[in-house]
């Protein structure tokens, strides 16, 4: 590890990239169904980076050696059967951000950094290639991609928890009484679920519109329609355009966004048992953010019995700058009765609730591995207030406190 260093490429390194663009463009005549040819689409978008750095199409991501190695390797897995083909496909997402021509390398750590490092299209000004069949060494080489599936299926029949001293411990292995079930589907639809079936709902809600999560899934979508994992009906449309996000100081978008998330909500409550939990994480820096995360609870008739931080962020690299909060807000819920707009407020009651629970939370983390910020402080003092409004000091709203959406719009004051 100390040896690496950067070389300068030779003619020799130049010849056989020219060699792998000659079999690439030999490789698109002969083969040309293993090269997806997707255009980016240029409407509808959120993040207009990649249109921006000028790519048009998904493939234009990949240099011919990549391209021409993924190629191959798709012709390659088509070959196998179930359930070995979709094992080797689920390896194949995986390899393909750290084959991309948005990898780059992270010199104090001495790896390669894949695409998604951070959730977002970066331009990488230098980008790395390493050989995909690497063993053993090497981030997210094809043969290592596999060997995380492995660990996976080793876990799974033989599971271990973690040791509050520290290291592992065996446990038994716990079967359910029915076989798993995986669906990909919009949680705006649960019909597959019965009524009051479920004992809790662990999620993660969208961020209103801090990512785009579901673009960035558009770089995965051809190659997964290539290898077979994504149906070619659930194409760009049900992906992209179904998906919930919002546009700050965009009152349409918001009133979508709020409207779809109470739609997913009501359909958690509908499945939920009568003493059943709603657990999840939030953070923004818009107050309008947490309006409408609390209006779309509001709505399915969720009450809110506990809020606390959690760590969001690793709060170094990539991720880390002035400003930056790295603790999320975890919400939990219980069913409880629907609330309007106008029963969404906070009383005095309320705010000296939140702020005995910021400053205890506050003491509490001083010494924590990662800093609890400003910005951490009033991200969990806004949890406290739509908390409050939902219920968490008492089911019963306070008609003399401020409006919710007014006290969130002051708490940074």
């Amino acid at each position: 590890m100390t040896r690496r260093r950067f070389v300068r490429a030779r003619d020799a390194d130049k010849e056989r990239y020219e060699e792998a663009t000659l079999l690439c463009t030999d490789r698109r005549r002969s083969h040309p169904h293993f090269f997806p040819l997707d255009p980016i689409a240029d409407g509808d978008r959120f993040d207009s980076r990649l249109l921006d750095y000028g790519y048009r199409r998904w493939t234009d991501l990949f240099n011919d050696r990549q391209i021409f190695h993924l190629s191959l390797l798709a012709e390659g897995i088509a070959e196998f059967d179930e359930p070995v083909r979709r094992a080797l496909a689920v390896a194949f997402s995986d390899h393909l951000t750290t084959n991309c021509m948005m990898t780059a390398y992270a010199a104090s750590w001495r790896r390669l950094t894949p695409l998604f490092s951070i959730r977002a299209f970066r331009h990488v000004p230098r980008p790395v290639e390493l050989n995909p069949w690497c063993d053993g060494t090497g981030r997210g080489t094809y043969p290592n991609t596999v060997r995380k599936l492995m660990r996976a299926s080793d876990f799974a029949r033989a599971p271990k928890e973690p040791v509050k001293k520290g290291g592992f411990k065996s446990v038994p292995l716990r079967r359910s009484a029915s076989a798993p079930n995986i669906v990909c589907a919009t949680a705006q639809d649960l019909a597959f679920v019965a009524d009051g079936a479920v004992d809790m709902v662990l999620t993660d809600p969208p961020y209103f519109d801090n990512i785009a999560y579901s673009e960035l899934a558009e770089f995965f979508l051809p190659w997964m329609q290539l290898v077979g994992l994504v149906s070619e009906n659930d194409g760009r449309e049900r992906i992209v355009l179904g998906s919930l996000i919002a546009r700050r100081n965009d009152a349409e978008a918001t009133t979508r966004f709020t409207a779809g998330l109470s739609d997913a909500f009501a359909e958690v409550a509908r499945v939920l048992k009568a003493d059943g939990l709603l657990v999840f994480s939030f953070r923004h820096a818009v107050p309008d953010a947490w309006y409408a995360l609390t209006i779309a609870l509001a709505r399915a008739a969720f009450r809110a019995t506990h809020i606390l931080p959690a760590p969001g962020e690793a709060g170094v690299g990539l991720h880390a700058h002035e400003g930056t909060g790295l603790w999320d807000a975890v919400f939990v819920l219980r069913k409880g009765r629907a609330r309007n707009d106008a029963d969404l407020r906070v009383g005095p009651t309320g705010e000296a609730h939140v702020e005995t629970l910021v400053a205890g939370w506050t003491r509490k983390l001083k010494r924590a591995r990662l800093p609890f910020t400003d910005t951490d402080r009033l991200a969990l003092r806004r949890a406290g207030l739509a908390a409050v409004a939902l219920g968490l000091v008492g089911d019963v709203p306070d008609h003399d406190g401020s409006l919710l959406q007014d006290a969130l719009n002051a708490s940074a004051r």
